[in-house]
């Protein structure tokens, strides 16, 4: 296969896998994701915002660090510009957290939880399979400076289209302008994360940690990470549940448990030699697998106020998905003379 025919099968690859996070977590639904408009509107956001967040990591020389930050900056421009659930106390999604963690015009814990799972999941996760798929071209740049202007003017006009036009939450026939503070506020944390990323790769900082051996069995790893993300789907409904009179205690812990399952993270994956494909392969499996359990429960879920018939579905489809990953990456090890 030629190198510019895997190169834009890469990218298709990205725009897809970028858009299919939102079905695959049921965040929309197959009866809000298969219909003309939402479905170019998610690739012209998740799908692209996935790759230009690749290729900038990439230009950046900033490795899985850029890809995190600007992951994490991804996240802000979505949820805080184009969807504006940040700010919006009565956004749809909220659920249990509705009403609890809402002062000074911010979703305190909604937000930070929405940063880290759009900057592991829409990003992170997306990138980790492409690279398991397309290993020859993880260090390679895909598109040109036209290609990530494309791009980003992309992911902006559908963060304007959002801004200006949302929400659509039943019963409201307004649209929610957040406060202009915290507006500033959102588009300077996405300047930083660039500039961290551009930074860290200027400056190779990366060189200065030793890649260490934290010997982990592959299948364990996938069992950490399971167990990583369950907490993290449950962990937002935690604090209104356990501790709804505490609203500053119950933020704090959201907080504290985010930055564990960082740290657990990056202590595993980052500059560790005894990190093989297999623990990504595993690591992947546990993601998808606590998503694809999570998907019949969603169907079932009385208190959903979307439409969420065909979940199921999805859960099968993403078991699919995981069998014939693992098939195309132990093939392809197989195949190569150093696998």
């Amino acid at each position: 296969m030629a190198v510019r025919r895997r190169k834009w099968l890469l990218v298709i690859t990205v725009l897809l896998l970028g858009t299919a996070v939102e079905l695959v977590t049921g965040s929309s639904p197959p009866a809000e994701f298969f219909h003309p408009a939402p479905i170019i509107l998610f690739l012209m956001l998740y799908g692209a915002g996935a790759l230009l967040v690749r290729e900038l990591a990439l230009f950046t020389g900033s490795g899985w660090f850029g890809r995190a930050v600007l992951g994490f900056g991804y996240g802000i421009v979505e949820e805080g510009l184009c969807c504006k659930s940040f700010c919006d106390p009565a956004w749809g999604d909220l659920g249990n957290l509705r009403g609890y963690d809402h002062f000074f015009g911010l979703n305190w814990v909604w937000t930070p939880y929405l940063t880290v799972f759009h900057g592991l999941f829409s990003i992170c996760l997306v990138l980790l399979v492409t690279d398991l798929l397309f290993p020859h071209l993880t260090n390679e740049l895909v598109t040109g400076f036209r290609g990530r202007a494309l791009l980003l003017a992309s992911v902006s006009t559908v963060t304007a289209f959002g801004f200006f036009t949302f929400p659509h939450t039943p019963g409201r026939n307004f649209t929610f302008w957040p406060p202009p503070f915290w507006v500033v506020v959102f588009v300077v944390e996405i300047a930083a994360a660039y500039g961290l990323a551009w930074l860290w790769g200027s400056c190779r900082w990366e060189d200065a940690f030793r890649a260490r051996k934290l010997r982990v069995p592959h299948w364990l790893l996938g069992f950490i990470t399971f167990v990583i993300t369950a907490l993290f789907f449950i962990g937002k409904n935690v604090a209104p549940s356990v501790l709804p009179e505490h609203k500053a205690t119950g933020i704090i812990l959201s907080y504290v448990l985010l930055a564990i399952m960082l740290t657990s993270i990056a202590a595993l994956f980052f500059r560790n030699a005894a990190i093989t494909w297999r623990h990504h392969l595993a690591a992947i499996w546990g993601v998808l697998l606590f998503c694809a359990l999570l998907a019949p429960m969603q169907e079932l879920d009385a208190f959903r106020q979307d439409d969420t018939t065909g979940m199921t579905f999805v859960g099968l489809g993403t078991l699919a998905f995981l069998a014939l990953l693992t098939f195309a990456a132990t093939s392809h090890r197989h195949a190569s003379p150093t696998g």
